[in-house]
């Protein structure tokens, strides 16, 4: 790392989240190059903020020159572990910037999910789902599917693999569900479709009315502002505190959080067939999304300083 900014010669590092090597951020240090941590989070319950990993970090976060953080609570959080630091401040978090940048210059993927004839169809999506995810979402979409007619669901798992795919079409089957793939050829009647290829989840949105999230049973929720900036009331499981927003959302009516299978159940029935609860909590999520903007402007700001 020595030779490395020898022969470069940075007049800057900036690093993002969680993007941190030591050796890297003590050797600018020594240099006397400036470094900037953006979308910096520190949560309650992380290990950086007790026993040896504060005392680790602790070393590594008061080698940073300015550390701009995604929210108040996580200024306060480092501000509490980096007592002698006098640079920590609020820019926000630049992925809501980029998220919505997508959404409003969003283009055509070659997904198409057609409505139904009645033109009444009320559509779960859930996105980046894993098995333990699909251990309590899939028997709650199987009831919600048998009472509910006009109701369709379009499932993205996280890995979208062969066996993955045809494990979800199995059960589609055993409901006697007309099911296809995203590569197939989706009809009105359609009332499964599992999107069996990359890239093309965040624009599906606009096409859903109700949209779960996976992770949330496993080791983390995964980005849930992609559907609320598409307008979706947002459903997960107990394992989302990795996610400012997601909490953010939680707190404000835009986002749900469930247990079990139960609960799932019933949340999601209500989202979909109650359609002004599921429209309000679909806006609540677009306006929070909304108002978080402006993190990439204020971090340029904060950057353009050193250059």
């Amino acid at each position: 790392m020595k030779t490395c900014f020898e022969l470069i010669r940075p007049r800057l590092l900036v690093l993002v989240k969680f993007d941190l090597w030591p050796n890297q951020i003590w050797c600018a240090h020594d240099s006397e190059v400036p470094v900037i941590l953006i979308d910096a989070t520190l949560s309650p319950t992380s290990k950086r903020l007790s026993g040896a990993g504060r005392r680790f970090y602790r070393s590594v976060y008061n080698a940073i020159t300015r550390i701009l953080a995604i929210s108040d609570e996580d200024a306060a959080r480092f501000r509490d572990s980096l007592t002698a630091h006098a640079h920590i401040s609020v820019a926000g978090d630049t992925r809501f910037d980029r998220v919505v940048e997508r959404w409003r210059n969003r283009g055509d993927t070659g997904f198409v999910f057609p409505q139904s004839p009645a033109n009444n169809d009320r559509v779960l999506i859930a996105g980046s789902t894993w098995p333990q995810d699909e251990v309590h979402l899939l028997p709650a979409l199987g009831r919600i599917l048998k009472k509910e007619p006009r109701v369709r669901v379009i499932i993205a798992p996280h890995e979208p693999t062969a066996d993955h795919v045809e494990l979800l079409r199995a059960w589609a089957k055993t409901l006697d569900m007309p099911v296809a793939t995203s590569s197939d050829s989706i009809t009105e009647d359609t009332r499964v479709v599992i999107i069996d290829t990359v890239g093309i989840l965040a624009e599906a949105y606009r096409f859903g009315d109700v949209a779960y999230i996976g992770g949330s049973f496993s080791t983390g929720v995964h980005s849930v502002i992609e559907p609320a900036i598409a307008g979706l009331p947002v459903v997960f499981g107990p394992t989302h505190q990795n996610s400012f927003e997601a909490v953010q959302l939680v707190e404000q009516a835009g986002g749900f959080t469930v247990a079990d299978e139960a609960a799932m159940g019933d949340i999601l029935h209500r989202l979909l067939v109650d359609e002004a609860f599921g429209s309000r909590a679909g806006t609540i999520a677009c306006d929070y999304v909304t108002s978080e903007l402006g993190a990439t402007e204020k971090c340029m700001e904060a950057i353009t300083e050193y250059l």
